[in-house]
């Protein structure tokens, strides 16, 4: 059944400056990463606004993220097919690989804050992160990805933050990938992370954790975890949900026998 149908069927306290001073000790000054989207401005990181809460259970509520309205549509696993398998990925503990656990097993030692930052800052600057995102393809819930992928490489990116919180505890329901648009029509995917009401931003192009109200001038457009596969829209735009799956159903078109 085309994705259009099953949708439409579907739808009826430490400060964290301490932390980032450890960090600094291990990981080297980031430079900045020009691109089509808006710079970030220089303001503190939305980590200091946080209380971490137990990172380990589900949010106790959803937060609006973005200022946006959204819709679960179903599991990502359920509403896509992947035809292309990355079932031995999962096995293959290379160097870079090693390296990355690693990194991942120290940073066990630091708080929710540091751990976020130090994933954020670690994963941007990584050489391999393309090959840490191939070990996390394996999951039946990625299958998006393969017909969602960005030409700035930042699905990679997204996908191993998500993974490497996920091997720190965090749990897969304060997670989720974001794709976003600019106004040209650039592609661009973050990672998203629920603490306390609110929602981080760990984005490819600033080791500045930043909230989401940064990104106005980028909506997103459809976010995913394990367990939801979401449409996004703006509450003043007209068609709502409707006119969400129609931007959802231009990006897929190219690829619409790959879907169920």
């Amino acid at each position: 059944m085309p994705l259009k149908c099953q949708v439409e069927k579907k739808m009826n306290k430490s400060t964290g400056v301490s932390a980032w001073t450890r960090l600094s000790t291990i990981f080297s000054a980031p430079d900045g990463a020009p691109g089509v989207f808006p710079d970030f401005p220089d303001a503190a990181s939305a980590l200091d606004e946080i209380s971490p809460p137990d990172v380990r259970t589900a949010p106790h509520r959803a937060s609006a993220a973005f200022g946006l309205r959204e819709r679960t549509v179903g599991a990502p696993a359920a509403l896509f097919a992947r035809k292309v398998s990355h079932k031995n990925a999962a096995h293959e503990r290379t160097a870079p690989i090693g390296r990355w656990l690693e990194m991942v097993q120290r940073l066990k030692g630091f708080g929710v804050r540091g751990q976020i930052a130090g994933i954020n800052h670690y994963i941007n600057q990584a050489a391999q992160t393309p090959e840490i995102a191939e070990y996390a393809k394996s999951r039946p819930w990625t299958s998006p990805l393969d017909l969602l992928q960005c030409a700035d490489n930042s699905c990679a990116y997204a996908l191993a933050k998500y993974l490497s919180l996920r091997l720190l505890g965090f749990h897969a329901h304060r997670l989720r990938l974001v794709w976003m648009r600019s106004r040209g029509g650039q592609q661009h995917v973050v990672l998203t992370v629920t603490l306390s009401g609110k929602t981080l931003v760990l984005d490819s192009r600033s080791d500045m954790v930043l909230a989401d109200a940064a990104f106005a001038e980028t909506p997103p457009y459809v976010s995913l975890n394990p367990a939801r596969f979401c449409l996004h829209w703006h509450p003043s735009e007209p068609g709502g949900a409707k006119a969400a799956l129609g931007r959802l159903a231009s990006r897929l078109a190219e690829n619409r026998d790959t879907i169920h």
